[in-house]
């Protein structure tokens, strides 16, 4: 999401977002778009799911 299209969503809900992140050139934002709903156990588990591809992308 370019910095225009994250200053525009900052306050808005997130139906209103999922518009936006549908757009972008970053595949992993466009991923968003397809969320029904946007909550703490969501954002747990996209925070699993980033770490993991993290973890297999610069492995150590």
């Amino acid at each position: 999401m370019n910095s225009d299209d994250n200053s525009i969503a900052d306050q808005d809900n997130f139906s209103s977002k999922k518009k936006i992140y549908a757009k972008s050139k970053i595949q992993i934002t466009q991923t968003l778009s397809n969320e029904s709903k946007w909550d703490a156990e969501d954002i747990d588990n996209r925070q699993q799911e980033l770490a993991k591809l993290a973890a297999k992308r610069w492995a150590i």
